[in-house]
């Protein structure tokens, strides 16, 4: 029985027909590269701001800065100037608006590429943290840095990724963070005003835990964050913040106290509101609201809540 071999990406530009095969999932990886060479003459698509006329996966890395000369680095020393030496293609970007989005990719249950691709924008900081380097691949997106330990990272990957320039940022296993907190500690280091983390969400249910009560850090009330995966949507709700929980009529909302009892709890927008309540800490007071409008809207005076948003489908 003879197996039959995806075949290999080409260029598909006139006068280009060369075939790029490496590994599968670094395929599009190695196209892109082959892109931006001036020899090839396709480049300037990819070198256009929005990488126009490139397939989605593509396009991402065009806006990332993977252009015909190679990716803008900014950092400390200021944007546009390169720095790194020893990183030339980190890909350090900057989002040309008032805030920076920063993705984060976790080990645990992957992505689609249609939530990635709901989140993804044009300049977004893009961490992996640790094994979270391949759901970000599977789901056609290349980290542009990997944080952790990285021992659920595989050698093949690893090789791969440090060859096409990803940076990576090494700790050793002996530490006092998981390797998701050392990357919302890089991504706030490196900016971002807002941090939406992939994959957060395993079948280590420690893991899991750790990882939700990683968004009530104090820094992370200045960047706000959250946990996707396409269904659930999970976010620290604290004091002085009104949240927008934005969804469809019937979906799940369940607000859940931590560190003490939750005081001046306002819910609107659900079937069952309050009005400056207390949200017991311990007690299941706040489990499954329901969304009686399309946005729904919590604030809380004094303490922290833990907001799950599950959607219908």
């Amino acid at each position: 029985m003879c197996s039959r071999r995806t075949p290999a990406p080409t260029c598909g530009g006139p006068r280009c027909g060369v075939k790029i095969r490496l590994k599968p999932k670094l395929d599009l990886l190695r196209l892109a590269r082959h892109k931006r060479e001036k020899r090839c003459y396709n480049y300037l698509e990819l070198n256009s701001p929005t990488g126009a006329g490139l397939n989605p996966a593509e396009s991402a890395l065009a806006q990332r800065g993977y252009g015909a000369d190679g990716p803008n680095l900014t950092g400390n020393a200021g944007v546009g100037k390169k720095t790194d030496a020893d990183h030339p293609a980190a890909g350090w970007s900057l989002f040309s608006g008032d805030s920076m989005r920063a993705l984060l990719f976790v080990n645990g249950y992957p992505v689609s590429r249609e939530v990635v691709a709901r989140w993804m924008q044009p300049g977004a900081i893009v961490i992996a943290a640790n094994g979270g380097a391949q759901n970000a691949l599977d789901a056609g997106v290349t980290p542009d840095t990997v944080v952790g330990d990285l021992d659920s990272l595989s050698d093949s990957v690893h090789a791969d990724l440090k060859r096409i320039g990803v940076r990576f940022l090494t700790y050793s296993a002996r530490k006092d963070e998981t390797d998701l907190e050392l990357a919302i500690g890089h991504a706030l280091e490196r900016g971002a005003k807002e941090i939406v983390i992939l994959s957060g969400l395993g079948d280590r249910w420690d893991q899991s835990l750790a990882n939700m009560l990683l968004l009530t850090l104090p820094a992370l009330r200045a960047a706000p964050a959250r946990i996707e995966d396409g269904r659930h949507s999970i976010r620290a709700i604290s004091s002085g913040v009104q949240a927008r929980v934005e969804g469809a009529i019937g979906d799940t909302l369940s607000l859940i106290a931590l560190g003490g009892d939750a005081r001046g709890v306002t819910i609107e927008g659900c079937e069952y509101p309050l009005r400056d309540a207390v949200l017991p800490f311990g007690k299941t007071l706040g489990i499954s609201n329901v969304l009686s409008e399309p946005v729904a809207r919590v604030s809380v005076q004094e303490g922290v809540v833990l907001a799950i948003h599950i959607r219908k489908t």
